[in-house]
């Protein structure tokens, strides 16, 4: 089964893994979708260890998974200097902004 998360600083009022495990039920996709708390110095080794295969981060992370992603950015990511999304690539993460 997919993992996914969401991580920020405060996450645990963060409605998304209830409306993710709603969608899921919904149209019969098995997943996991989990809220992490991570900070700055901690954001890297969390997502890194969380074994997640995608994952949305909020604030005020969104320039450090960024900087995670090396460069595998989208057009949007790049404009805006952020990531709110980010998808494990191999070994690396690929970022995007649907903000």
């Amino acid at each position: 089964m997919p993992h996914y998360a969401v991580f920020g600083s405060p996450i645990a009022h963060s409605q998304s893994p209830r409306i993710h495990a709603a969608f899921a039920r919904q149209t019969g996709i098995a997943m996991d979708y989990v809220a992490i708390e991570a900070d700055h110095a901690s954001f890297a080794e969390k997502l890194a260890a969380s074994g997640v295969a995608g994952a949305n981060v909020t604030l005020p992370l969104k320039e450090d998974a960024f900087a995670l992603c090396a460069g595998n950015v989208s057009a949007r990511a790049l404009r805006a200097g952020a990531v709110n999304t980010v998808l494990r690539d191999g070994a690396q993460w690929r970022g995007d902004n649907t903000d």
